[in-house]
């Protein structure tokens, strides 16, 4: 079995972020997933109470992970699971466009790291650790799961649609995209708000 670990990378765990995480433990298993470098006290007690969590830096606990890296130029495939037995996901919000954050933040800091790909499009963290965990630890190739790019939100306030669009991909389960519930309730809330 593969490890999946997702090396939390932003300043802190703010609501976003947590919602995609929940999700990933939901979907992995606790007993799959661990998160590293997870240092603030706050952080740690709200991550503590869904999975297993560590201050320590991904770098400091393994030596020859696969790092998933959208810049990577080989795709994750399952014969990669007999050249590991970790797999780190960065836990980092994407930006639209891509800034190439996670080789800056994660990848370069491996000497001797397994580096691939999911796709040449961004995955919610969620979305990216599901993948990683259904390709490495139930052998399905990566062109045999489905896919869906981007997600809109829509929601009629005072005869005014409002729309939020979230421009990742996302593997698609059971006919429907894999997000967090939890987020999408956060993001149609955050409509409500006047701007």
């Amino acid at each position: 079995m593969v490890l999946i670990v997702i090396e939390h990378l932003e300043e802190c765990v703010f609501p976003w972020l947590y919602f995609e995480y929940k999700n990933a433990v939901r979907l992995i298993g606790r007993s799959n997933l661990l998160f590293t470098n997870v240092c603030r006290e706050d952080d740690i007690k709200v991550l503590k109470s869904i999975a297993q969590v560590t201050c320590k830096s991904s770098t400091e606990l393994f030596k020859e992970p696969i790092v998933l890296d959208p810049q990577a130029k080989e795709m994750l495939s399952p014969e990669d699971a007999k050249k590991s037995t970790v797999a780190i996901v960065g836990g980092i919000l994407g930006d639209h466009p891509p800034r190439g954050r996670t080789k800056t933040m994660l990848t370069s800091k491996f000497e001797n790291a397994i580096v691939r790909s999911l796709g040449p499009k961004q995955l919610s963290i969620d979305g990216a650790a599901y993948t990683a965990h259904v390709v490495l630890n139930h052998g399905i190739p990566l062109k045999e799961i489905k896919f869906i790019d981007g997600i809109t939100i829509r929601r009629k306030i005072g005869g005014i649609v409002h729309e939020i669009h979230l421009p990742y991909r996302y593997p698609v389960l059971n006919n429907k995209p894999i997000v967090s519930i939890e987020l999408l309730e956060h993001l149609k809330r955050s409509l409500n708000v006047n701007v």
